[in-house]
């Protein structure tokens, strides 16, 4: 009898509800490290570790082990407390061995290099001339000099009638300046007063950073990072000196940071949400529309949604901020019962984030509360109790652009990618070897760059390379091809014929399961077959790089229907994407 052929598209994810004569070919019924793509089942790619040196993704053989040895953790004890994607550089926060302070380390081409944070001087009485960035200041009494990096005056203080008052970010400081003595610039004499000598800001060891990167005044070169660690201040950051943002609070340690509407946005333990001054981001003055809002529990997210909206969320409630500026603020109640995990909150569009139902969005939220109706995830809702009953916990969050992801990690060195590509949103689950503590996402002006420190020290940049940081890939997936429209006929399987795309260097093994490997299989065990790649894509002059290939399995077996379990464990193997299989088959008869 000659073979019959059905193809199987792999598509839909992960799948852990569907009865099992019920669920769509093509999907997954257990995985670790592939995710959905486009066209199919992408094996999840590799990460390096990082530190500014050459990336041993980019060599092969014995220079990538070299370059991998050279790269070490960012100095200091303990977990990293902070990554940061800033022009172009990535900063690293770690606290120091004695634990007294978090130093700041920049990724350099020799490596972590500690950050040597610029002095700040507060001033009062500053006026009629208005200091400028650039100008040289001397002490009156002490004749110390210094050149002015950065102006931040508070915007409630005026120059014109000789009260401002405000932080002096300073540089090439020579001589040591004295409390209360007048400070001059050139010719113009007493144009202000010190109140505190030049200090270098600290970071108080301990907590999470957080940051958000914007320019709120409108002129090119005035776009900062300004961050957050729940342990001391907000602080505004330009890649070279930090200045502290106080908001008058009496326990003044935010740790949650968004902007919108031109207004910086803090959140602070007790349900206590403060937003900045319009276009003051270093403003939380009263009197020029810094306000606080109580959310009455303990806040978990604050993101922009729109334009029009920030997305507040609580451990037990929903919340939406409109208006146009901090003096028509509202605080809209979407759901008084349904929170969201902290650290789980993106925009995507709409914004999405997880609570103990999975993955949902604002606007399922507003339509169905608490319930589980709505949520993206419920084909994988086993594995998010089973997360909820062994206490994991979401430790960040992000949108991967370039893949349509979301990713959310927990402290249990797993995570959920989510893809929004097709009509229904598809779940797979990846795994690291390593405990991830914070995550920064930015992009370098050609692509998406990842970032996340980790508990042993090292900061690790993902989507990189075709290994685990030089050791395997351990990757696996169990895919249902289902009965062929005969759920009650017996089959005799005897060929898998596997498209893909990638290369030239694919493979991984194929482990067919007959009738759910109940025991039932009547012509053999199972087969194991290598795939391989195909030569790639056809330059003109010779076959390179990713391409379409198929990959042949030869079984021999019997069943009503068929899975298979495809294996890839190597740090040798090119990225690749399975996109579905050809079954080859003969009915042999009902089963009775």
């Amino acid at each position: 009898m000659t073979a019959q052929p059905k193809y199987v598209a792999f598509q839909g994810g992960l799948d852990q509800e569907s009865p099992a004569l019920a669920i769509p070919p093509g999907r997954v019924l257990a995985v670790k490290n592939y995710e959905c793509a486009p066209s199919g089942y992408r094996r999840t790619q590799g990460y390096e570790r990082f530190d500014g040196r050459p990336s041993p993704a980019a060599a092969t053989g014995a220079t990538a082990t070299a370059r991998r040895n050279a790269i070490t953790a960012v100095p200091g004890a303990g977990a990293v407390r902070g990554v940061l994607w800033y022009e172009n550089t990535l900063y690293a926060w770690r606290d120091n061995v004695g634990g007294t302070e978090a130093i700041v380390h920049k990724a350099t081409s020799g490596g972590w290099s500690a950050l040597n944070i610029a002095s700040i001087m507060t001033f009062a009485d500053g006026g009629p001339y208005v200091i400028q960035d650039g100008d040289t200041i001397t002490g009156g009494t002490s004749g110390a000099t210094a050149v002015v990096r950065t102006v931040a005056a508070q915007a409630d203080t005026s120059w014109e009638f000789g009260e401002a008052m405000g932080t002096l970010v300073l540089e090439s400081v020579t001589g040591t300046f004295q409390a209360d003595e007048q400070l001059d610039v050139g010719i113009e004499t007493f144009v202000a007063t010190v109140v505190t000598i030049p200090t270098a800001m600290s970071f108080p060891p301990g907590g999470r950073y957080e940051f958000v990167i914007r320019n709120f005044y409108g002129a090119t070169g005035f776009e900062r990072a300004y961050g957050v660690n729940g342990v001391g201040t907000a602080f505004e950051f330009d890649g070279e000196s930090a200045i502290s943002i106080q908001t008058g609070m009496p326990d003044d340690k935010p740790f949650l940071i968004a902007e919108h509407k031109k207004h910086l946005f803090l959140a602070f333990p007790k349900g206590s949400l403060q937003n900045s001054a319009l276009g003051e981001p270093r403003s939380f003055s009263a009197l020029l529309g810094a306000a606080e809002i109580g959310l009455g529990k303990e806040i978990t997210n604050i993101i922009p949604s729109t334009a029009d909206s920030l997305i507040i969320t609580t451990e037990g409630s929903f919340h939406a901020l409109t208006g146009n500026d901090s003096s028509d603020f509202i605080k809209a109640d979407i759901s008084p019962t349904s929170g969201a995990f902290l650290r789980s909150a993106q925009n995507i569009g709409s914004v999405i984030y997880m609570d103990k139902s999975g993955i949902r969005s604002a606007s399922t939220t507003q339509a169905y509360g608490g319930f589980k109706l709505g949520s993206y995830t419920s084909l994988i809702q086993k594995t998010i109790d089973q997360k909820i009953a062994a206490g994991a916990k979401v430790v960040a969050s992000m949108v991967v652009k370039s893949k349509d992801q979301y990713l959310v990690f927990f402290d249990d060195s797993t995570g959920i990618s989510l893809f929004f590509g097709r009509k229904a949103p598809e779940a797979m689950l990846f795994s690291y070897p390593f405990t991830i503590t914070c995550a920064h996402i930015g992009e370098d002006g050609q692509k998406e760059r990842i970032f996340v420190g980790a508990s042993n020290g090292f900061v690790y940049e993902l989507n990189v390379g075709i290994s685990f940081d030089g050791a395997n890939i351990s990757s696996w997936m169990q895919i249902a091809l289902g009965h062929q429209g005969a759920p009650r006929v017996i089959k005799r399987y005897h060929h898998l014929i596997f498209a893909q795309v990638g290369g030239p260097n694919i493979n991984y093994v194929a482990h067919p399961e007959f009738d759910h490997s109940n025991g039932s299989q009547t012509l053999s065990d199972d087969i194991v077959a290598a795939m391989s790649g195909g030569e790639g894509v056809y330059t003109g002059s010779d076959f390179t790089g990713a391409g379409p290939s198929e990959g042949d399995a030869y079984i021999d077996g019997a069943g009503s229907d068929l899975n298979i379990l495809l294996v890839c464990d190597h740090n040798d193997v090119d990225d690749h994407t399975i996109q579905g299989v050809t079954v080859l088959f003969s009915p042999r008869g009902a089963r009775r």
